[in-house]
């Protein structure tokens, strides 16, 4: 296929990646989890027939004639009551979980009233998945494991309900908590009894239980994920795209880019890698890691710079005021474009050292590393806190950052001896841990590092050696790939900490000793090489006896200050400051420390900055909870106490945007939300820089929520369902919010004006529902996390295919006008050229359940005429061995 849309160059990353026991309380029968050798499915004479509505309450059969609940992948079980269903279709709304998170009154509230459910009516299964949902959101804001372990504990109950049922379910959702978890053994146990069903009872289910399975098994490094991968393409090729993509993406992370080259060049041709751009993107990384020629992805990258040019819902990185000022479009290919993802000040990540016994002292045992704390833009943290390694410990952390979007987090092992890991800007990826060697003389009591910004991958870590005096460095030129030998750096101090400025220039500060004890002193750096006086040092902040330092660089001067030298006062536990302003005499440059806040009594802080010219500040109190501070580029705020129910010794970040496991929160809900975020607030990127507008990620969670798993062609017709609603009417029928200009934001400037395709895509995907956080029940909206549906799934992909009009309606095989070439082949569907935003397809998909029925309006709407299904109903479309929708078109 060549593809000839508009040409506009745009820039794309091209460098790719890449058990407890339940708590609360529930019945003995389902308390207990089935062990693996257990078959628990029922036979099938005694499975419900989902087409048979009679086996429900009369409350429910109305919930399931009109609501998604009616649909295969919702569909309830036969003792499921209404009230619980009701209930979890408003819990269920895009935007409802992160509304919750700044509620803890609310949240607590609906815990409790969910556990209530699950007592009251232990064999509802939604009732469980529910619970389990309001247990992942208190662990996202608590940072307490155990309530994580609780979701696992709800969602496995949940599974092994359904699978009693002959039917597979949660598997993202468990394989994402149990990796979080690094809970391998339960991982194995659940899937495992998923795995023994009958592999042909719902393919689709099996499929991805499949695909899950070798996800959760490749994230925690266990190489039998390998054969899950090969098992799943080879079992499901109506659609296998998502197992192939993950598998070439994990081979590469493991090292194995050879292999990785393999997967992608046998399964997928050039034109299935160009459809959906990732893809395209890791194969152009695996080529220039293996030192092999990149002219065949270089092509394939500049057929999606055509096709994606003015397209609806992807937006061009330069959307977000993008650093990257090349105009050779060979050259923006293959440059890192990370400026225009972390010039969002929302996105740090924050690295802590988890204290589960605030009585312990640091040791091995006590002081486990954890990552990936999204901080907004208020300094308010999203807590999520997952293990960065499961088993990695620390005593001490530092973090660095170059200009190309690399960075490192150093850590200070309990060994005391010193390791560095590097996260490459322009894969997403972390590296695997790199043990320095042992220090000259002694071993190593604390730890610092800086990335030089003008020193083109140049960056040190020093450590300070156990006789509370000499400082060595080990120096990198190659952005951390390797490190050259200790070298002594200086003395004589007990305690370090480096920040320099974009220009270079900067300062590091010690807690020195001796007779001098306790006193904060200075070193600079003039932007090229570290002060060698005879005596480099410099006593700054007048007479204070300090216990803890950190350095804030300043992007931009505050009133002429361009650093500023925290420090905990030793004796009073306070925090205080001192500011340098080149500008003053010289021996007046550093102020003396002034208090800045008694609300806390500290331990410990450290600084970072973030690259839209703001700074943060953490905090760790004599109670070992943590708060921040932000500095917005002009002024620090008041410190935050973040709401987390752990306890630290140690806390470091940087700003980039990272979430290797998934599942992130730097977009939480309401900010993919096309009823909350107007053009204005630019597009959501996912973490290799692709950028879309809202109404297409809201469109793309409908598509996974409602498809995950199916044919292409079925995807393709949930999103037409979605087009069709948006802009036609029925003249003897109506949907809730269909072929309506809702009162919400114009979500892409392009498709503002008439017919006002943003508002109308808006109005119909949430029922009519203008209030963020409510449900329109018509289609699951449920939030997806933006990663998941660009670089897991490819799903946001195949919904920009429907709102282009790529691709044809397949239960009709129309193609839309200006739109040539096209094909409904289920597996494939697509179109050689033209693009086509607003015509609704003439007699198109409206509505689908997940059983054959007959339409409330059947002079309105119709079976498809296109019946793609051998020895099948003609009521449904794009269908796999197991159907998961029968579709009803509208007539003409």
């Amino acid at each position: 296929m060549q593809w000839s849309h508009k040409v506009i160059i745009i820039l794309l990353v091209c460098c790719i990646v890449g058990g407890a026991g339940a708590v609360f309380d529930l019945p003995g029968r389902l308390t207990a989890i089935t062990s693996p050798a257990q078959s628990i499915a029922a036979p099938a004479s005694v499975l419900p027939d989902p087409s048979n509505l009679s086996v429900y309450a009369p409350e429910v059969q109305q919930l399931l004639e009109t609501t998604y609940l009616g649909r295969k992948k919702e569909s309830p079980d036969p003792e499921e009551p209404a009230v619980v269903l009701q209930k979890y279709l408003e819990q269920n709304a895009h935007g409802y979980h992160s509304q919750l998170v700044a509620k803890s009154k609310k949240l607590n509230a609906e815990l409790a009233a969910w556990k209530d459910l699950a007592r009251q009516y232990p064999q509802s299964r939604h009732a469980l998945v529910a619970l389990a949902k309001h247990y992942r959101t208190k662990a996202q804001v608590s940072g307490d494991t155990n309530d994580l372990r609780q979701a696992a504990d709800a969602y496995l109950k949940a599974a092994d309900i359904g699978l009693a049922y002959g039917r597979i379910l949660y598997t993202r959702q468990l394989s994402e908590i149990l990796i979080d978890l690094g809970d391998k053994k339960r991982l194995d146990e659940i899937f495992g009894r998923m795995l023994a069903q009958p592999k042909d009872s719902d393919r689709d289910a099996y499929y991805l239980a499949l695909v899950d399975y070798a996800d959760g098994l490749a994230r925690l490094d266990d190489e039998r994920a390998w054969d899950h991968f090969e098992e799943a393409i080879a079992f499901h090729p109506e659609n296998n795209l998502e197992a192939i993509n993950r598998y070439a993406r994990h081979l590469l992370e493991a090292g194995y880019a050879q292999r990785a080259l393999a997967v992608l060049d046998t399964h997928l041709t050039s034109q299935q890698r160009v459809r959906f751009v990732i893809p395209a993107q890791l194969r152009k990384r695996t080529l220039q890691l293996l030192g092999m020629e990149t002219a065949s992805a270089d092509a394939e990258l500049e057929q999606i710079e055509q096709r994606l040019a003015g397209a609806w819902s992807v937006a061009p990185t330069t959307s977000l005021g993008s650093a990257v000022t090349s105009t050779d479009p060979s050259e923006a290919r293959t440059e890192v474009n990370v400026a225009s993802v972390t010039a969002d000040s929302r996105i740090s990540t924050l690295f802590a050292l988890l204290q589960d016994d605030p009585n312990t002292p640091k040791s091995p045992d006590r002081s486990l590393l954890q990552w990936s704390a999204i901080f907004s833009g208020t300094g308010t943290s999203n807590n999520r806190w997952p293990n960065m390694a499961p088993g990695v410990a620390a005593l001490n952390l530092a973090t660095f950052k170059w200009p190309n979007g690399n960075a490192g987090v150093a850590r200070l092992r309990p060994n005391l001896n010193l390791a560095v890991r590097i996260f490459t800007g322009s894969t997403g990826d972390w590296a695997d841990w790199t043990g320095l060697q042992s220090l000259p003389s002694g071993y190593a009591l604390d730890v610092a590092a800086v990335a030089y910004p003008n020193g083109n991958g140049h960056a040190d870590v020093f450590a300070v050696t156990s006789d509370s005096c000499n400082i060595y460095s080990r120096h990198s030129t190659d952005y951390g790939a390797t490190w050259a030998s200790w070298q002594w750096w200086g003395s004589c101090g007990d305690q370090l900490t480096v920040a320099l400025r974009p220009d270079g220039t900067g300062f590091a500060a010690m807690r020195a000793t001796g007779a001098n004890g306790n006193r904060a002193v200075v070193r600079a750096n003039n932007g090229s090489m570290w002060d060698n006086r005879p005596i480099p040092w410099d006593f700054v902040g007048g007479s204070l006896a300090v216990s803890d330092l950190a350095l804030t660089a300043y992007a931009n001067p505050v009133n002429n200050v361009r650093m500023r030298l925290w420090a905990v006062g030793k004796d009073d536990c306070r925090l205080y400051a001192s500011d340098w302003n080149p500008n003053n005499p010289p021996n007046q440059q550093w102020t003396n420390f002034t208090l800045q806040s008694s609300s806390l009594c500290l331990k410990s802080i450290s600084s970072f900055s973030t690259s839209d010219g703001g700074a943060y500040l953490l905090l760790i109190d004599a109670n070992d909870k943590l708060s921040t501070q932000r500095f917005t580029g002009s002024a620090w705020q008041s410190p935050v106490q973040q709401s987390t129910g752990r306890t630290w010794i140690a806390a470091a970040g940087v700003n980039i945007d990272n979430d290797k496991l998934g599942n992130s929160y730097e977009h939480v809900e309401s900010f993919d939300d096309c009823r909350k975020q107007s053009y204005t607030n630019g597009p959501i990127c996912d973490n290799y820089g692709n950028c879309f507008w809202t109404q297409g990620v809201n469109l793309a969670e409908i598509i996974y929520n409602e498809a995950r798993g199916e044919t292409r062609g079925a995807q393709d017709t949930v999103g037409w369902t979605v087009r069709d609603r948006a802009f036609q009417s029925l003249s003897c029928d109506a949907y809730p919010g269909g072929n309506t200009v809702c009162p919400t934001p114009c979500n892409q400037v392009e498709f503002c004006g008439p017919p006002n395709n943003t508002q109308r895509y808006c109005c119909a995907m949430h029922g009519g529902q203008t209030q963020w956080g409510t449900s329109g029940y018509q289609f699951n909206d449920e939030h997806v996390d933006i990663n998941e549906l660009s670089i897991g799934s490819l799903i946001i992909w195949e919904a920009a295919d429907v709102g282009n009009g790529w691709v044809p309606d397949p239960s009709t095989g129309w193609c839309p006008p200006g739109v040539i070439g096209c094909s409904s082949a289920c597996q494939e569907p697509g179109s050689q050229d033209g693009d086509n935003f607003n015509d609704p397809s003439p007699s198109g998909p409206m509505e689908f359940v997940g059983y054959a029925y007959d339409p409330k309006k059947p002079a309105c709407k119709q079976a498809p005429t296109a019946d793609t299904c051998s020895s099948a109903a003609d009521n449904f479309v794009c269908c796999n061995a197991s159907p998961n929708n029968y579709f009803w078109n509208r007539k003409p």
